[in-house]
């Protein structure tokens, strides 16, 4: 049994979450390392105050987790199946009349409608 319809989407959502994990990663060091290059290590701690490290870390992890959530809905899971035999209960039968302004044409005697 599939767990899953669609299991690719698994596969391309782990290494997007990978790659973002990484990126933002790589951008948070980028960012502490401009910073540093910025400002003395006595101002840093001021400057950069508003900034908690548990705060970027949770945002990033809620970040990724987004991403993979999303791609494992985009991979359809499935669970529960049943099959069951049902008999055709009946026939399906459509009449279609055109009524529209065309059906009164005089090509015909009489117009479409009346024959």
């Amino acid at each position: 049994m599939n767990l899953f319809a669609e299991p690719v989407w698994l596969y391309a959502g782990i290494t997007v979450a990978l790659l973002a994990a990484v990126g933002l990663r790589w951008t948070e060091a980028r960012r502490k390392r401009r910073l540093s290059q910025f400002a003395s290590p006595k101002l840093l701690p001021s400057l950069a105050s508003s900034r908690s490290s548990l705060a970027i870390f949770l945002r990033h992890l809620f970040l990724v987790l987004a991403i993979l959530l999303l791609f494992i809905a985009l991979a359809r899971p499935q669970w529960g199946s049943r099959q069951r035999e049902t008999a055709p209960t009946g026939i399906d039968a459509l009449i279609a009349v055109d009524v529209s302004r065309s059906m009164l044409a005089r090509d015909i005697r009489p117009n479409r409608i009346e024959r």
